[in-house]
C-alpha cells in the first residue's frame, strides 16, 4: 500500500509525463523534437527499470508465453476489420501507401518496429504498470485510464482515426501485457497491427503530424 505522499508523486509524475509532454510536443513546430522526446523517455525510463531491483527483467524475453493462437486469431480479425473499414470510411485510402507511396511504405515497415513500438510499448505498458499500478485498485479502471493516456498521447496527429485506433489497440496491448507480462510478445502485436494499418489502410492519417 502506497504512503498518500508517494501517491501524490506518483499522480503528479503520471500527469506531467503522460499529459504534459503531449500537450507541450502538440504545439512544437518542430516535427523531429517529437520523436526525440520518445525516444529519451524511452531512454530513462529504461535506465530506470533496469537499475529497479523490484522489475522482473524476464519480461523482456517470452517469459513462458504460448498463447501464439490468440496472436493469429487477433490478426486475423484486425485484417477483416481495416479491410471493412478501409472500404466503406476511407477508399481512397485503401491500400494507398504500399500502391502510390511504396518507398515511404517499405521504409515503414522497416523503421515501424523500432523507432515508435518499442520506445511506446516500454514507455506506456512496461513502465506504466510498474509504476503505477499502485494508483488504481482496480485492474480494468487502470487499463482504461491506460487507453485513454495512449489516445490522448496521439493529439499530435491531430484526427479522430488515430484517437479511436488507438484506444481500442492500448486496451488489447494492455490485456496482452497483463496477462502474459512479455515485453517482447505486446511489441511484436503492436508491430503486426500498425504495419497492417499502415499496408490496409488508413495509415496515412499515422504519417502527418500536425
Amino acid at each position: 500500500m502506497l504512503s498518500l505522499r508517494i501517491r501524490i508523486y506518483r499522480w503528479f509524475e503520471l500527469l506531467l509525463l503522460y499529459i504534459g509532454i503531449p500537450v507541450i510536443l502538440k504545439y512544437s513546430e518542430n516535427p523531429g523534437l517529437k520523436f526525440i522526446a520518445l525516444l529519451l523517455v524511452f531512454s530513462v525510463f529504461l535506465y530506470i527499470l533496469l537499475r529497479d531491483k523490484t522489475f522482473k527483467k524476464k519480461q523482456f524475453r517470452l517469459n513462458g508465453f504460448r498463447a501464439w493462437r490468440m496472436i493469429l486469431w487477433r490478426t486475423a480479425l484486425m485484417i477483416i476489420f481495416l479491410l471493412t473499414f478501409t472500404w466503406f470510411f476511407f477508399p481512397e485510402q485503401y491500400f494507398a501507401l504500399p500502391v502510390h507511396a511504396t518507398g515511404l511504405w517499405a521504409i515503414t515497415v522497416l523503421a515501424y518496429p523500432f523507432v515508435s513500438v518499442i520506445p511506446q510499448e516500454l514507455v506506456f505498458r512496461v513502465y506504466f504498470y510498474h509504476r503505477f499500478q499502485g494508483l488504481v485498485a482496480n485492474r480494468n479502471l487502470l487499463m482504461l485510464l491506460n487507453a485513454l493516456l495512449f489516445s490522448y498521447s496521439h493529439i499530435l496527429f491531430n484526427n479522430w482515426v488515430v484517437l479511436v485506433f488507438t484506444f481500442i489497440a492500448s486496451i488489447l496491448f494492455s490485456f496482452t501485457y497483463l496477462r502474459h507480462r512479455s515485453f517482447t510478445i505486446v511489441v511484436l502485436e503492436h508491430s503486426l497491427y500498425g504495419l497492417l494499418v499502415f499496408t490496409i489502410g488508413p495509415g496515412s492519417f499515422f504519417h502527418t503530424l500536425n
